[in-house]
């Protein structure tokens, strides 16, 4: 569950290409409320399972946010192909196309332009660009400019040596950003939302004695079965969308374009999967869950109540007590004849 919440920030870089915020104020929000709601509330005993299901069925809800994304840069040899019409992806160690051909370009750094023609290239060199200016690229080999558009002439006019500037180019992608930053945000909270009721299910099922083992299990359990195979999970989800890798010495490393449409289904899937899980557990944990208070644990508390008893008549402090208190009844007894 807790690698929805990570999945969520990684979406946020990949598709709406900006760094991701701290998720502390939302995560506080969703824990200090449930909180207060079990508290104010009074919600005990078979209720605290109702909670955590309707609260994890509101955060399957939000999910669906992940499939709002920013459209998947035009690339140009990888997603479009170049407008000379090579298309370098059958070469994705060095994008070749034959108006950089003899310009020994390398894909072992990002560095995006975009194009007059409204296109991305991987790099200044991607699109036959000479040094930068102020800022700008000019005549750059690879960069086709449409010159004519009258529709009743023939096909429109390109033409090449064109501009280019540096960064992708700007799509207009703000309410996607502010939909998915909000969606996400509620997402957040009731994940967090659900790990009060979990430890208090938790120290409520079992004996006094035993609760700081308990959630020491729990913890466990956690981090063994959801930190460990989550990030491996939702990072084979990421590999599988990517559209182009990084090559350095011809060993595969980051992933430099991902296709954000594919990419959004995925990781909505594998979420919605991870939660219905919790469902499905939590769900019987609703039927199995004790309607009054088992014998046993009022039997091991009461033996620890013993067991203390012991501790103290055996201990020297009691000794010195009962040494003491003998003394002095004798004392009074001497007094009074």
């Amino acid at each position: 569950m807790w690698d929805v919440c990570h999945s969520s920030h990684m979406l946020l870089q990949v598709m709406h290409y900006i760094s991701s915020s701290s998720a502390i104020p939302t995560a506080g929000a969703g824990v200090i409320t449930s909180g207060l709601l079990i508290y104010f509330f009074k919600i005990r005993g078979r209720k605290l399972p109702l909670m955590g299901l309707v609260t994890c069925s509101l955060a399957v809800l939000t999910v669906f946010g992940f499939l709002i994304h920013c459209p998947t840069p035009e690339l140009a040899g990888v997603i479009v192909p170049y407008p000379d019409g090579s298309d370098g992806a059958s070469d994705t160690t060095s994008l070749a196309a034959s108006c950089t051909a003899s310009c020994n370009c390398t894909s072992s750094v990002f560095d995006p332009v975009c194009g007059a023609d409204n296109i991305v290239y991987f790099t200044p060199c991607h699109a036959g660009c000479p040094p930068a200016n102020n800022g700008s690229f000019e005549s750059c080999l690879c960069v086709a400019e449409q010159l004519s558009t009258n529709l009743t002439s023939p096909p429109p006019l390109l033409i090449t040596n064109s501009s280019a500037s540096e960064g992708l180019c700007n799509e207009d992608c703000t309410w996607q950003l502010q939909l998915y930053l909000v969606i996400s945000a509620f997402t957040l909270f009731f994940v967090f939302m659900l790990q009060i009721p979990n430890i208090t299910i938790t120290i409520r099922c079992v004996a006094e004695d035993q609760r700081t083992l308990a959630l020491g299990l729990q913890s466990s359990i956690i981090r063994l079965i959801g930190f460990v195979p989550g990030p491996i999970l939702f990072g084979v989800v990421f590999d599988s969308a990517c559209l182009f890798w990084q090559r350095d010495c011809g060993r595969r490393g980051n992933c430099w374009v991902y296709d954000n449409a594919t990419l959004s289904v995925r990781a909505v899937v594998l979420a919605i999967l991870a939660m219905m899980c919790y469902i499905v557990f939590i769900i019987l944990c609703w039927l199995f869950y004790p309607k009054s208070q088992p014998s046993s644990l009022t039997t091991t508390n009461e033996r620890g109540e013993g067991d203390k008893k012991r501790e103290w008549e055996s201990s020297f402090a009691y000794t010195l007590y009962s040494k003491c208190q003998n003394t002095l009844e004798e004392r009074l007894v001497v007094q009074k004849f």
